[in-house]
């Protein structure tokens, strides 16, 4: 008997009509989305969780005066090494202004690090090429990621290779097995470093990442207890001798006013708090959150439509269980075989998500690099979700039509009648209809949600940034213009001779990068104390970056008493007495000009207080001029009659640019599955209208013989539908609110909540639903009633 029901299974599925066809579309578009999506929240949420110790592995991080850095001093790691609390510590930098050379050719050492001999019993990589153990142990080994081996050699296998790293000789002693599992250690090669002795004078120096394991019985207030303690056994007395004048009781009792210590676990880096000197980007916590959401919306989405369409669908085999109730065939046979079917269609819509899914994640990977890297057969704990929720979905879809049709008497079976008139009918369309209401409440909630991430994220691209971020060309290696740098002014003699350079200058950080971003308290002269970022640059360094000045005067290499003047920006001014700060002092400096408040970090933060001011310590050239490849080419020219290592370069417009690169993701992706979850809503509400207008044929065709036109026919038919569909959007908004409000809370500059959007939301929801319906209704309308009245 079960090979029977099998067999009839496999025939009805084969036969499929349009609404089981509908039904099983809807559903692997559902499941499909909700993998890929899933795949992007578990691959933000698996961050570090490819080190056997990410559990216990914390980064200690360091509170500079007002800046939180995520770096420390290096002899911070030898420090912790001989605490109680710690298995092991390490510490690592990175290399800049890098150069490779191999067999007389250079290559710029982008995202190379520098460890030490203990990196590897924090962070087990494991090795495709090369001995574990040996790989690390000596100084100036040489660890490279398969991309690394793969552009320098053209291979993989490269063990005992030598090459310089500026200008050191260095043995590749291993290659990296590359991991699906992603990090916030975004390196191409690690160089191993004889670790420095320790020094006094490093604790001022916040030059290196440190990271350290503690033992298994160890929580994170034990960690932070013994940071405190090496804050005052070490930190203090070092720093009071050069820093600060305050006694230890005064800097306690006001942390702000001296550094300090705090530890954080790696697996919280990457969507924790962004602190200065990060080594990724890291992601977005309420990204994730959406996207969480989104992936749950849609599969209640395509449940609900598959549950519903299935239920109402089952009515219509009340025939063919009343001839094998006739021929003996048992409640439980019947329950077992409903089942069965419910079960093969989710199956089959299981199997087709599966290769879709693959299929959309080759795709996004087109459109949207590195958003989503992981892939179903690297990570199959999402296959063993998918089985779970296909058998789920089978089994509610076919539970209600199982126990119910299974129920009946035979005669009314046998009759054909429908649902209709027995009892449970009314809980049926009960049923129906609240899954309708729910799927298109979800729906107006992900419409409102991607308006209002679309205005936000379009707000951002307009937003003034303060200064002209367009044709500039970075050079970030200026610093190999002879010895440290010595060759920079005879460079940019040369290179202002080109016709079509506007005008250079030098600085150590250009705006949005966070690299040697260190706040400090400065008193102004007032007596208050302010936070300030400093930026570092060449005297007409506000002149290339097109800052608007708004009074005073800008600085002048000519004038001696400019080495100690300084301009500050709006916010900073604003803390200033009186309407005209020019003349007040900043610490030692006076002030000579104000210039307009400028982003010069992440756009999701508030504009604070910043400085410019003339200073010797510039790594990076800024050139503007028609970034065309022939003006490159020119000063690529230039660059080598100085220096034979390639030039590293960029723009800066690519710079911000890469700030909104994934906020632009984050909205066309969440904008692409919002379209999806509409479409699976539309596709269960189309077939689910058909079943209705089947339904109701004898009703309509009554009704236009008294006189129903088909417009009256179309109403009648839209009035329960549109009626579900308006209490949905009601429902909605309040969702939405909240939604949209969690979203904008990470945005200093956020744009507001307007009624007009969520009209335009409303109008488009019951407008699509509307459409949707509304071919099958004048479809009905136009029907013959003679065909429609007729009995069998």
């Amino acid at each position: 008997m079960l090979k029977h029901s099998l067999i009839i299974a496999l025939r009805n599925l084969r036969k499929g009509n349009s609404i089981t066809i509908l039904n099983i579309v809807g559903l692997t578009l559902g499941l499909a989305c909700s993998m890929v999506i899933g795949l992007y929240v578990v691959q933000e949420l698996s961050y570090e969780k490819g080190f056997s110790k990410s559990d216990r592995t914390y980064r200690v991080s360091t509170r500079f005066f007002g800046s939180y850095n995520a770096t420390s001093s290096q002899n911070l790691a030898s420090v912790l090494s001989e605490q109680p609390e710690f298995e092991v510590a390490t510490k690592l930098s990175k290399v800049f202004n890098g150069t490779v050379t191999l067999e007389g050719k250079s290559f710029i050492a982008n995202n190379y690090y520098a460890i030490d001999s203990s990196f590897n019993n924090v962070f087990d990589y494991e090795l495709l090429y090369g001995v574990r153990g040996a790989a690390f142990k000596n100084e100036n080994s040489l660890i490279l990621t398969t991309e690394e081996a793969e552009r320098l050699f053209g291979r993989h296998d490269v063990v005992g290779e030598f090459l310089l790293v500026n200008d050191v000789k260095s043995e590749v002693t291993g290659v990296l097995k590359p991991s699906f599992y992603k990090s916030h250690l975004e390196f191409r090669a690690l160089q191993v470093r004889k670790t420095s002795p320790y020094d006094d004078f490093f604790w001022r120096v916040l030059g290196n990442h440190t990271y350290a394991v503690t033992y298994k019985n160890v929580n994170q207030e034990q960690v932070e207890n013994r940071l405190d303690q090496i804050r005052e056994d070490y930190l203090f007395p070092s720093l009071s001798k050069m820093v600060t004048q305050n006694t230890l009781e005064e800097w306690l009792e006001n942390p702000t006013k001296g550094p300090d210590l705090s530890s954080q676990r790696i697996a919280d880096i990457h969507l924790g708090p962004r602190k200065v000197r990060e080594l990724a980007k890291g992601g977005n916590r309420n990204a994730v959150l959406a996207f969480a959401i989104i992936a749950l919306f849609i599969l209640v989405i395509s449940c609900a439509n598959f549950i519903n369409l299935s239920t109402a669908k089952a009515s219509e085999r009340t025939k063919e269980l009343g001839v094998k109730k006739v021929l003996g065939t048992s409640r439980r046979v019947l329950i077992i075989q409903i089942l069965g079917e419910s079960v093969l269609h989710t199956v089959f819509a299981g199997i087709c998500a599966l290769g879709l899914t693959e299929l959309a994640l080759t795709l996004m990977q087109s459109y949207f690099p590195d958003f989503i890297t992981l892939s179903i057969s690297q990570y199959p704990i999402m296959i063993l979700v998918l089985i779970a929720a296909v058998v789920m979905v089978g089994v509610f879809a076919g539970m209600y039509p199982a126990w119910y049709l299974s129920s009946f008497k035979i005669n009314a079976l046998l009759k054909g009648q429908k649902i209709k008139g027995f009892s449970g009918a009314n809980a049926a369309g009960w049923f129906r209809n609240i899954l309708v209401l729910a799927q298109f409440t979800l729906s107006a909630t992900l419409i409102i949600g991607a308006i209002f991430i679309l205005r936000q994220i379009d707000h951002l691209q307009k937003m003034d940034l303060g200064f002209n971020d367009e044709n500039v060309l970075v050079i970030n290696n200026a610093f190999d213009l002879g010895e440290r740098g010595a060759d920079i002014p005879a460079f940019l003699n040369e290179i202002e001779r080109l016709s079509f350079v506007e005008n250079t200058a030098t600085f150590f950080r250009i705006p949005g990068h966070q690299d040697g971003a260190v706040k400090t308290l400065q008193e102004l002269s007032n007596g208050k104390e302010l936070y300030f970022d400093h930026i570092d640059g060449s005297s007409d360094l506000i002149e290339m970056l097109g800052i608007k000045l708004l009074y005073g005067r800008l600085m002048s290499d000519s004038l001696e008493s400019d080495q100690d003047a300084i301009i500050i920006n709006e916010a900073a001014a604003a803390h200033f007495e009186g309407s005209n700060v020019i003349g007040s002092k900043v610490g030692d400096r006076v002030v000579i000009g104000v210039v307009e408040d400028f982003h010069f970090e992440s756009l999701r933060t508030e504009v604070g207080p910043a400085s410019i001011q003339i200073s010797e310590n510039r790594i990076k050239i800024g050139i503007r001029m028609p970034l065309t490849q022939a003006n490159i080419s020119e000063v690529s020219d230039k660059w080598h009659t100085f220096q034979s290592k390639p030039l590293d370069y960029g723009t800066l417009s690519e710079n911000y640019g890469g700030l909104l690169n994934k906020e632009r993701q984050i909205g066309a992706a969440f904008t692409l599955f919002t379209v999806l979850a509409i479409i699976i809503s539309c596709l269960g509400l189309f077939g689910l209208a058909a079943f209705a207008a089947d339904q109701r044929l004898k009703e309509f065709g009554i009704r236009k013989v008294l006189g129903a036109s088909v417009v009256d026919i179309v109403s009648v038919f839209s009035y329960d539908f549109m009626r579900i569909i308006g209490i949905a959007f009601l429902i909605s908004i309040p969702l939405s609110i909240w939604g949209v409000n969690q979203w904008l809370q990470g945005f200093s500059d956020r744009i507001s909540l307007s009624v007009g959007v969520f009209i335009l939301a409303g109008v488009l929801a019951i407008g699509i639903a509307f459409v949707t319906i509304l071919f099958q209704s004048i479809k009905t309308g136009k029907l013959n009633p003679v065909d429609t009245i007729k009995n069998e």
